[in-house]
This record gives structure tokens, sequence and C-alpha cells, in this order.
């Protein structure tokens, strides 16, 4: 008796998934040669932007799939979070409803996190006051985005109650800032997330593993910020971050949803 071949639909599939793992490697791979950050994160945009919004889906998919797996280089370039936003600019608004819109009709959660526009969990009002109490309210917004440049640790840790962006920003690129400064920022409560998304989009800060987590753990961040970064997390942090009813309710659900896979 005669074997049956398969259906013509099922090598179909399966080509294509071929196809996908080899595009989504070689691209990962590649990446991870190019030494400087922002290249780097130019680079995969402009590839993935380039790709039609379907092979887009299954490629971001096949990636954050094999992060969650802990499987190098996949986790290597997951832990840059900041790379993604880069992706958000060059697809516009409408391009990122499309796709998000796609990834919902099949349940791809993984996706879905890059695109989710939902709120912070928790209002960021209250945190003029801490500005008033700890900052340099009497200084102008240019004497404040001029101090951020001092090299005076108790300067510095004034303006990490600064409400402006652009002070932040220079916090980050000061020389004598400490890990301990910028997780102290990050860790504030209450916060604006706009502020939050200054530290995630500092391509030096977020490749270290505490600001990740304080990112992560802030209920005052943009949920996609939170979601981005679960993947490069530790199943133990994974967990702590499930079980804190603090934090977005999309950010619970994917962080139970990473434990699971994990646990495959």
């Amino acid at each position: 008796m005669t074997e049956k071949s398969p259906p013509a639909e099922t090598k179909n599939d399966e080509n294509q998934a071929r196809q996908i793992e080899t595009t989504a490697t070689r691209l990962v791979k590649y990446c991870l040669t190019i030494p400087e950050q922002l290249m780097r994160a130019s680079y995969l945009s402009e590839k993935l932007v380039e790709m039609p919004d379907d092979q887009l889906l299954e490629v971001l998919r096949f990636i954050t799939k094999k992060a969650i797996k802990r499987v190098p280089p996949f986790m290597e370039l997951m832990r840059e979070a900041s790379k993604f936003n880069k992706i958000h600019e060059m697809l516009g608004p409408y391009r990122i409803s499309r796709i998000y819109h796609a990834a919902v009709r099949k349940k791809y959660s993984t996706v879905m996190d890059f695109f989710s526009s939902s709120k912070p969990r928790l209002s960021d009002e209250g945190d003029t006051q801490a500005f008033e109490l700890y900052g340099y309210p009497d200084k102008t917004i240019g004497e404040r985005r001029q101090m951020a440049r001092n090299h005076n640790p108790l300067v510095l840790d004034k303006l990490g109650y600064d409400p402006d962006p652009e002070v932040i920003r220079r916090i980050l690129f000061n020389p004598r800032t400490t890990e301990q400064d910028v997780i102290k920022i990050t860790s504030r409560r209450p916060n604006k997330p706009e502020l939050l998304d200054v530290i995630y989009n500092n391509a030096k800060w977020i490749g270290r593993y505490q600001v990740r987590i304080a990112l992560a753990r802030n209920p005052y961040a943009y949920p996609r910020t939170a979601l981005a970064i679960l993947t490069t997390l530790m199943i133990q942090d994974i967990r702590d971050i499930a079980n804190d009813p603090n934090l977005h309710p999309e950010v619970l659900s994917r962080a139970k949803e990473i434990l699971f896979e994990k646990q495959k």
C-alpha cells in the first residue's frame, strides 16, 4: 500500500514556517554583528518595516518566542528593548493599528505586546508635588537642563524628580550618573510614563537588568514598555510581576502566559 502524500496546504505551511525561521534567524544574527546600537536599531527597523504585514507579524512572533525560551541570539537582541521603539516611529499609527489587530485575530500575544496602546495602570497625578518638594521648582527649564550636566551627585539626585523629559535624558548621558541613580528615577512613584520612556529608549541603561526590572514593575509605565521587557527577565522576576496586583492587567496576563511557555 503506497503512502499518501501530505496535502499541498500542509506542505505550503511547512515551507512558509521554514522561510520565516530562516528570515528571522538571519536578520537577528546579522543585527548582532553591527557594533553601534543606534545603527543596529535602524537596520532592524528598516528590514522589518520593508516586510509585508503578514511576514512582519510572523517574524516578530518567531523572534519573541525564541527569546522566551532564552535561545541566543534572540535573547540577546531582545535585551535591547529600546530597538523596537524605532519600529513604532517608522511604521506610523495607521500601520501599527493594522498589525496589532491582525495579531489579535491570530492570538499572537507576543506581537500584540509591541503595539499595545493601553494607558498606564495608575495616573501620574501627584508627580508634580514630588518635584516641588524635592526638585528645583524655583529654576527655569533652561537652567535645570543645564544643571543636568553637573557633576555634583546631590544636584543630580534632586534633578531626578524633574518632570521635564529632556532633563532626565541629559541625566542619563551624564558620565557621573550611576546605575543606582537611574534605578531610583525609574522606581519613583508616582511617575510620568513619558519620563520612564526616556529611560526605556536609552540604549545604555535599558541594557542593565535591574533597570529593566524597575521599569517592568512600575505601574506608571506604559504597558507596552513593560510588555516589551518581560521576555528578557528571569523566571523568578516574571513570577513576581505576575503576582503584583498594582500592575496593568495586560502585564499580569502576559507574565502568566510567559511563565506557562517557559514551563512547557
